[in-house]
């Protein structure tokens, strides 16, 4: 089940996984577990073939901050690594939909959007 919403500027994501309900957001508190562990360059995390690798880590953070709020007792928080391991190749869409989550925060367009304007630029120049 996937649903993007506007609440006020956050944009929120629904997701089930393994068992249990989630609501993504990409908060100041996902990008700064994020640039803990990965530094200050975060959407280099979307280029090329770190795109993946980006991707997961942005999801397990979102994930792990969801669980924290919930205060469920029984969670283990997720890794990237850990991930990539449970999320299947034809869920690539969904990655996606988590890198749209990360721009449509970050930026305030989602990576379409940028793709759009971009092209148009391009048709411009022509």
């Amino acid at each position: 089940m996937k649903t993007i919403n506007l609440n006020g500027m956050m944009h929120e994501m629904q997701l089930s996984f393994e068992g249990r309900d989630y609501i993504l957001r990409c908060n100041l508190s996902v990008f700064e577990a994020v640039s803990k562990q990965c530094g200050e360059k975060l959407m280099s995390l979307f280029e090329g073939k770190n795109a993946l690798d980006g991707s997961l880590i942005f999801l397990a953070a979102m994930l792990n901050d969801y669980a924290e709020d919930q205060d469920w007792p029984d969670f283990v928080p997720y890794t990237a690594k850990q991930l990539k391991k449970k999320v299947s190749p034809h869920d690539r869409g969904f990655l996606e939909d988590v890198i749209n989550l990360v721009f449509q925060s970050s930026i305030g367009k989602s990576l379409y959007e940028i793709s759009a304007s971009a092209d148009q630029g391009a048709d411009s120049d022509v």
